[in-house]
């Protein structure tokens, strides 16, 4: 078994569950904020047979899309507060994958 955590963004997120979902693969997700930009995303985890991950990997794919954006930076130095603009590349994927020794349920 493979246990498979993938951070996308939440606004790729609900298509990418309904896919999973519909493909008949259990998702748990939570959502988190981070990276440069504080964005908003999700962590979806997918427990798997090793023989569907590259299923769950080309349906996260598909539905998985990333974007150039603008975005104003703040930078203060010495005091002094400036606007800088930035090009940074949203949405997308960031995907693990690793061994589950075994799986409880209670």
């Amino acid at each position: 078994m493979k246990m498979i955590m993938s951070v996308v963004s939440k606004k790729n997120s609900e298509n990418i569950l309904n896919a999973l979902v519909n493909e008949g693969f259990m998702v748990t997700y939570g959502e988190t904020r981070g990276g440069l930009l504080r964005q908003s995303q999700v962590a979806l985890y997918i427990a798997v047979s090793e023989e569907l991950v590259p299923n769950v990997m080309e349906i996260i794919r598909i539905h998985c899309k990333s974007q150039s954006h603008v975005h104003n930076i703040q930078q203060s130095d010495q005091g002094v507060h400036q606007m800088d603009s930035g090009d940074f590349e949203v949405g997308g994927a960031v995907t693990f994958i690793w061994e589950i020794d075994r799986i409880v349920k209670y």
